[in-house]
């Protein structure tokens, strides 16, 4: 009796650029584990955050003003509520027949 002594083949998706997280959970519908360096990645601030953080106020102010007319909040980058949307506020009906009865 022999035994099998193949080596099973390495998953793919796993290995330099073809290191895919999307398409590895697609096909064996498992999670890829994080190597040394992506834990790294993630442990250090955004990218963002350090940029935003190093302007200048007067720098921030025109961002933000560019991200708010292209209808962007300049610091976080989320769609601002649109006013035109929302409903005026409509006053309140007030009826100053003070006698009811009488028409």
């Amino acid at each position: 009796m022999e035994k099998n002594n193949k080596k099973p083949e390495p998953r793919k998706y796993t290995q330099g650029k073809e290191r895919d997280h999307f398409k590895y959970f697609s096909k064996y519908k498992e999670m890829l584990e994080p190597t040394k360096e992506e834990i790294e990645r993630a442990k250090e601030p955004a990218m963002w955050d350090t940029l935003y953080g190093e302007m200048t106020p007067h720098e921030k102010g025109s961002w933000n003003a560019q991200q708010r007319k292209k209808g962007m909040d300049g610091k976080t980058a989320t769609p601002l509520e649109d006013v035109k949307k929302k409903k005026p506020i409509e006053p309140v009906k007030i009826d100053f027949n003070l006698t009811p009865w009488k028409k």
